[in-house]
């Protein structure tokens, strides 16, 4: 056991925290992470419409659309931006998704880590009802300490006065054989949404006489298995796709090479129990864009990734075969 930074005399005992060996890997990955969180600072929002009553939109390092309209400037008064303000000593960091992707793939490189609170906390992300709990890390004095926690994120949009916070949807998850079963290993496992689901989303905020819109549409998804034969191989697919249909008659293998479809595979079994299943991620990316005038004019934003975290089990099938007239 060992600590990756000296204990600090101002956190009460209980707080402190050993990381394992084990544990190690995926600690130094949240620190490259963290240094990027700290030297990035706060967004700056894209210039808006100028004046009073203007719009202003912008999109997070997270992935949430902040949408305000500017109230009407008072006149002598003029803010003073981070007078007298200190960095916080210790803050905890939601990793947005693109994030949680590199930390999947960690993990799958290594499977020894099953145990870790890392694996844990991404474990709490399967499954469409915890598709938006966000996974946050610990930094003191700008350093990852491996504490990791799950909280509820926001869902949906959200307007208070002249300000809209516009979450995207993560996208329910389809696939064939379906999530909680197992896979066989080097078959295709078919994976789309249905186009109910795969369909655009536009929000509007209007105050003092002005209406902003945001809108944005799913354009395509990627897929990782998690399997340790495949790190670093990432599937991409126009979405939604199509399932697998067994009234075409062809075997899974060869309907996988129809248009419109979107397969991978595992090529690694995994060992009994939730522990040894793989997380993997299926992530679409929508393009999203604003308004500051009602629809008349639109401007990007850019591409927002939203990630669920899936779980398989992947089991080798063994085939009998039988000589024409033996028993």
């Amino acid at each position: 056991m060992r600590r990756l930074t000296p204990p600090d005399p101002t956190r009460p005992a209980a707080g402190r925290r050993t990381v394992t060996r084990a544990t190690a890997t995926v600690v130094r990955a949240t620190v490259i992470l963290a240094a990027v969180l700290i030297t990035a600072g706060p967004t700056t929002p894209p210039a808006g419409a100028v004046g009073d009553g203007g719009a202003t939109s912008r999109l997070t390092r997270d992935g949430r659309i902040i949408t305000s309209i500017l109230s009407p400037a008072r006149p002598g008064r003029a803010p003073v931006a981070g007078r007298g303000a200190t960095a916080p000593r210790s803050v905890w960091v939601t990793l947005t998704d693109a994030e949680l992707g590199f930390l999947l793939q960690v993990l799958a490189a290594r499977p020894d880590l099953g145990d870790s609170a890392f694996r844990r906390a991404l474990d709490a992300r399967v499954g469409p009802e915890a598709a938006d709990i966000d996974v946050q890390v610990r930094l003191v004095g700008g350093t990852a300490t491996g504490e990791v926690r799950v909280v509820p994120g926001p869902v949906g949009t959200a307007a208070v006065a002249r300000r809209m916070v516009t979450v995207l949807p993560t996208l329910p998850v389809r696939s064939s054989p379906p999530a909680g079963v197992p896979v066989p290993v080097g078959e295709p496992v078919f994976v789309w949404f249905d186009p109910s689901s795969w369909a655009p989303v536009e929000r509007s905020l209007t105050a003092g006489g002005t209406t902003a819109r945001v809108r944005a549409r799913p354009v395509a998804f990627q897929v990782r298995t998690g399997d340790p034969a495949e790190v670093g191989r990432l599937t991409s697919c126009p979405g939604p796709s199509r399932p697998f249909d067994p009234t075409l008659g062809p075997s899974p293998a060869r309907q996988a090479r129809l248009p419109d479809r979107c397969t991978v595979t595992y090529r690694t079994p995994t060992d009994p129990g939730p522990a040894g299943d793989r997380l993997g991620d299926v992530t679409v990316l929508w393009s999203a864009e604003w308004s500051p005038d009602d629809g008349a004019t639109w401007r990007p934003l850019g591409t927002v990734a939203k990630l669920a975290v899936v779980r398989r089990s992947v089991r080798e099938v063994t085939v009998s075969l039988q000589v024409p007239g033996n028993p």
